[in-house]
């Protein structure tokens, strides 16, 4: 699990464009750069103190900016347009050609 922590600290820093510091008292501490490549690492559940330069950024993420709006968008337009193509071929059948069956007397039986 520790290991797990550490990968989702590098993907956490690639998703922001930001360093990551991990402080684990019982897994890995570690220091993580804007492009996931991990700098530092303390051995599992030692006590350590880890140094390293990380560049600073300021000003918001593009998520911080926009939030879920569009990957909700997203979802929502997919969802909308996956039974269109169901509901065409269903109006295709509805409207499509009758089927007529030569001598059918279309009152028999009664």
């Amino acid at each position: 699990m520790p290991a797990t922590e550490v990968a989702a600290a590098r993907m956490r820093a690639l998703e922001t464009d930001r360093a990551v510091l991990q402080a684990a008292p019982t897994g890995y501490t570690a220091i993580v750069r804007p492009d996931g490549r991990v700098v530092a690492q303390s051995q599992l559940s030692a006590p350590e103190v880890l140094t390293a330069t990380i560049p600073l950024h300021s000003g918001l993420t593009t998520y911080v900016r926009t939030g879920d709006g569009p990957v909700l968008t997203v979802v929502t337009l997919v969802l909308l347009a996956g039974p269109l193509p169901l509901l065409r071929r269903a109006r295709k059948r509805r409207n499509g050609p009758a089927v007529r069956l030569i001598g059918h007397d279309p009152g028999w039986p009664r």
